[in-house]
């Protein structure tokens, strides 16, 4: 009897487990991408409909947060670096804080990491933060912060809160344009960025110039005009969704290229030896539904080991090693002092940035 009234303890539980969890974030039994064709809800949760007279952008919470559990998502990689609740994890690059005028350059992130500066100590409010470093940002983090600074909490109600902008990596669509995410960023214009970007909508006022009186519910100043088309006779929307991003989207943030090099010998270049094989940004930097990054860490346990350069290009249970995971090259190293790895990381000497210079490597 005790035993019964276990397995029906346990049994409940995991049925209310299933019920709190979204329809987005489970295994649906196979791995073809479910079609995104959807309703659409302003910040306030109303749904939005073709014609409607002064349309409001759509928002990425309540919208994609019909099926997906945005709160767990924020506590995702790109989105928790204001969260002191979220391990620091390995140091990486922070954000740069530059004046021109007296040549400074500081390093700041929200992250414990040594030789960075927490954004308060420099001054920088969750507000300011994101007029900063917005433009280069997929939203989420300081943007969603609650403005304290009474002047700063006015321009937040005209401009709204800069929401995880979902589509800055998972839109397929080869409308979407991360340039025009960065301007809505620059113009203060939060509420609409994910619109502006997504190729589905025009987004005409510049938030950041309207007066501190500017009433965002009844004033004319900030227009949100639907493309024809967009709606279908439901009035549901088409996203055409990556589940696994594409690498142009990583790369608006995450490349450089080197302005040294001539324009005529730029089509000299050579991408990234990964990228020329085949492989994604996301083929080793994967995550889960709370979209915690791997970053290829050598020293933790499971896949951040798996998919470090290590855990593809040395490890091989093999007897007679002849490659590394999924036939990676394994390099021989000859002639370089054991000490370089036990101190240096493979990218100190390999870069993973594209386009790459690799002169003096």
């Amino acid at each position: 009897m005790i035993i019964l009234f276990v397995w029906i303890a346990a049994a409940a539980l995991s049925a209310s487990e299933e019920e709190v969890k979204l329809l987005g974030d489970g295994n649906d039994g196979n791995r073809s991408m479910p079609v995104h064709l959807l309703e659409l809800f302003d910040a306030d949760g109303k749904p939005i409909r073709a014609g409607d007279k002064d349309a409001k952008p759509f928002s990425t919470r309540t919208t994609c947060g019909q099926c997906h559990d945005y709160d767990l998502i924020s506590g995702g990689w790109h989105f928790s670096g204001h969260r002191a609740d979220v391990p620091a994890g390995r140091v990486g690059q922070p954000w740069v804080l530059t004046d021109v005028a007296t040549r400074t350059q500081i390093p700041v992130s929200g992250r414990d990491w040594p030789g960075t500066f927490k954004p308060e100590q420099v001054g920088l409010t969750a507000w300011d933060w994101v007029i900063q470093f917005g433009s280069h940002s997929p939203g989420g983090s300081y943007g969603e912060m609650t403005a304290e600074d009474p002047e700063q909490a006015i321009r937040q109600n005209i401009s709204g809160k800069y929401e995880i902008n979902c589509l800055a990596c998972h839109n397929a669509d080869p409308r979407h344009d991360a340039s025009l995410a960065a301007l809505q960023a620059a113009r203060q214009n939060y509420r609409w960025t994910a619109a502006a970007s997504s190729g589905k909508a025009l987004i005409n006022g510049t938030a950041s110039s309207l007066s501190s009186f500017f009433d965002p519910e009844f004033d004319e100043g900030l227009k949100t005009t639907y493309l024809d088309g967009v709606f279908d006779k439901d009035n549901k929307v088409f996203f055409d969704i990556a589940g696994k991003p594409q690498d142009r989207q990583c790369y608006f943030c995450h490349s450089w290229q080197d302005l040294r090099v001539a324009e005529h010998d730029e089509w000299m270049r050579d991408v990234d030896v990964h990228s020329a094989s085949g492989l994604r940004c996301v083929d080793c930097h994967r995550h889960g539904a709370d979209h915690k990054i791997a970053r290829g860490i050598e020293t933790e346990q499971g896949p951040e080991a798996t998919l470090s350069c290590r855990g593809c290009h040395m490890e091989n249970a093999a007897a007679v090693p002849v490659s590394g995971r999924l036939a990676a090259p394994m390099p021989q190293h000859k002639g370089i002092p054991a000490i370089h790895f036990e101190t240096m990381t493979c990218t100190a000497c390999h870069s993973g940035t594209w386009p790459q210079d690799t002169a003096g490597r």
